[in-house]
């Protein structure tokens, strides 16, 4: 870098900042001016920096890139645009304004990010709160405070007692440091008038609890069922309804006249695998029946309200609720199975069976639609029968290992000479078997699957059985024949 011998102090701080900025004589000057550009746009403040500190920064940044000619932003069209409304506009004047918005959208955001929050909602409303010169954005800056928003949900009573809603009622919202409308009683006439935001040419819309008060009539509030708002932003005090106990059935099913003439038969029951309650239309099904809580039912055809409660007669582990004007008697099948032993074999029939007892079964056969039906009036089938297990299904509880060691356990009691299960287990027990194959839980295991470890010997022992010699008194040796001893 030359210069005459009159050095002065500010072509010597220019000349440091283009070092500091890594500028000689082979830089390329378009480079340095995109660096420059680049470093001012990526000026934010930091987390803990002071405003004073973050502007000095940021006007550092501006001069290094008008020290390298070149311009933070070309303003001419924006110039234009501001000419139309001002025409004392000037490009020094539009300048500023961008960089009072620069610096403004530059500063840290966890502390103004509400700010710039406010001067969004401005601009909706038709105003423009945005500095005009970097002095204003820097007095903004300094003087802004954060809206605290009041706790809606204090954790202790000292809070309740600092938020100062007395009586618990429901403490005023801020969002984005606008205040909410506090809650008021739903009118009876539908009168709107007193609610803020009200618009008196839509007089029967209930304006939002929430600035700046919207309003649409395509929009229901599920809470007070009036129009105009939605249910988060109220603004009517609705008490809260009493919890209400229901349960949904499935939609109903088509039957025609033969399906219907049999379930309207008394002592029918129907099972619904789409049900999720047991309820009953005959009282002499049903013993034990005590009154209960209301149980509201709803489906595609209206609702019921049962009020009674008892014990089937025939499924005496299940209860239902009771209603004479219930059409039929409906058995949940997933409460069914979920006391009784259900099977289903498709391929013998359109049925399935409900293992009542030990000696009592019930079938209910596929009569369309996905019902099941039983008649508890006609003669149910009655017969004693066991209950039997495969070995092969025995096995599917165990591990390969695991039958392995029932196996030697069984070929074991064959080498010491087949002693009962009962010695055996003492044998195993006592350790008086040196290096012995098994264990206990391999016995344990041989008993739930063959019946014991000593399967060989359900086929029978061979025994020793003494051979007496016969003599015939015959003396023709022809016609008879001596077997003895020799």
């Amino acid at each position: 870098m030359s210069k005459s011998s009159t050095f002065d102090s500010i072509w010597l701080l220019q000349s440091l900042q283009k070092i500091t900025a890594g500028v000689n004589k082979t830089t390329n000057k378009y480079y340095s001016a995109f660096k420059a550009n680049k470093k001012f746009y990526s000026t934010h403040q930091n987390t803990n920096e002071r405003i004073d500190e973050f502007y000095n920064r940021f006007e550092n940044a501006k001069d290094l890139v008008i020290l390298f000619k070149a311009n933070v932003v070309d303003v001419d069209a924006l110039l234009v645009n501001e000419q139309l409304t001002q025409s004392a506009a000037t490009k020094e004047t539009t300048v500023q304004k961008y960089l009072a918005v620069a610096l403004i959208m530059n500063a840290n955001k966890v502390k103004y990010e509400s700010l710039w929050n406010k001067l969004e909602n401005d601009l909706l409303v038709g105003t423009d709160s945005y500095p005009k010169t970097i002095g204003a954005a820097t007095h903004l800056l300094t003087n802004w405070k954060v809206p605290v928003v009041p706790n809606a949900r204090p954790t202790n009573n000292n809070q309740d007692r600092r938020s100062g809603t007395p009586g618990g009622a429901p403490p005023n919202v801020n969002f984005l440091s606008t205040e909410w409308a506090a809650l008021v009683p739903l009118p009876a006439n539908k009168d709107f008038s007193a609610l803020a935001g009200f618009d008196t040419t839509r007089p029967t819309l209930a304006p939002s609890r929430k600035p700046p008060h919207n309003m649409s009539a395509a929009i229901e509030c599920a809470k007070c069922k009036q129009h105009g708002h939605y249910a988060t932003a109220c603004p009517f005090n609705i008490p809260a309804a009493a919890p209400q106990h229901f349960q949904f059935v499935r939609p109903p099913v088509q039957l025609n006249q033969t399906q219907l003439k049999s379930i309207l038969v008394p002592g029918s029951i129907i099972v619904d695998s789409g049900s999720t309650f047991n309820c009953f239309r005959e009282r002499d099904l049903i013993s034990h029946i005590q009154p209960c809580e209301p149980f509201n039912t709803f489906s595609n055809d209206g609702g019921m309200t049962y009020k009674h409660k008892g014990t089937l007669s025939a499924f005496n582990e299940l209860t239902c609720y009771y209603n004479p004007e219930c059409l039929v008697n409906i058995i949940s099948l997933d409460l069914l199975q979920a006391k009784y032993h259900t099977t289903f074999d498709s391929e013998q029939k359109n049925a399935f069976t409900v293992e009542v007892s030990d000696t009592l079964t019930i079938t209910f056969e596929g009569f369309g639609s996905g019902l099941y039906f039983v008649n508890l009036n006609k003669s149910v089938t009655a017969y004693p029968f066991s209950l039997l297990n495969t070995v092969k299904e025995n096995k599917q509880f165990y591990s390969k290992r695991e039958i392995e060691g029932v196996e030697a356990a069984c070929a074991q009691q064959g080498q010491i000479g087949w002693p009962s299960d009962q010695e055996y287990h003492e044998i195993i027990r006592d350790n008086l078997l040196i290096n012995s194959k098994s264990t206990l839980d391999d016995l344990r295991r041989a008993e739930h699957i063959y019946g014991g470890p000593a399967v060989d010997l359900l086929k029978g022992k061979t025994v020793y059985k003494c051979i007496y010699s016969t003599h015939s008194t015959s003396t023709n040796h022809s016609q008879g024949a001596s077997i003895g001893r020799p």
